[in-house]
């Protein structure tokens, strides 16, 4: 299981507050509980039907505009500021899922950490900066077959 670094980003939405405020707001200040609860209601609920869960860490949010308000929004994500502001959000999300994992590993197993593998990347993205090309997606999938294969799992890629 992953949560998806495009759903995290738009939790960040950018408008005149945010401006005011020196940036972006977002789940970061107020919801890291209730993210927290929500993967282990999530958990909890597989673990009842039998299935084993592995939490993947998301992968860095490098995400730089140009998808919304006719693209204006490259006037607020492209900066260094608001860059710095996604990666701390997905360091604290990575934590959360790591928490989980630590806690209750009898509900939740280590996935991959695509923090760690794509953090440096560049070869990977489309021209969006948010998902993945065939090359990111490859990878993805053979991190997945690692994690697995290393836990005892058959896998065929």
């Amino acid at each position: 299981m992953m949560l998806g670094t495009n759903d995290v980003c738009q939790s960040m939405v950018p408008d005149m507050i945010s401006r005011l405020l020196h940036g972006i707001v977002g789940y970061e200040d107020s919801a890291f509980i209730t993210l927290r609860e929500n993967i282990i209601a999530i958990v909890m609920a597989l673990h009842k039907k039998g299935i084993v869960t592995y939490l993947a860490r998301i992968p860095p949010i490098l995400y730089r505009g140009g998808l919304a308000f006719a693209q204006l929004d490259r006037l607020l994500f492209f900066t260094g500021k608001v860059q710095e502001k996604f990666d701390r959000y997905v360091r604290m999300v990575n934590g959360r899922i790591d928490e989980v994992c630590n806690s209750y590993p009898s509900l939740a197993r280590v996935g991959p950490d695509f923090y760690a593998l794509f953090k440096e990347r560049s070869d990977i993205w489309l021209k969006d900066r948010m998902h993945f090309n065939d090359i990111g997606y490859r990878l993805m999938a053979e991190a997945w077959a690692d994690v697995l294969t290393n836990d005892g799992i058959e896998v065929e890629i």
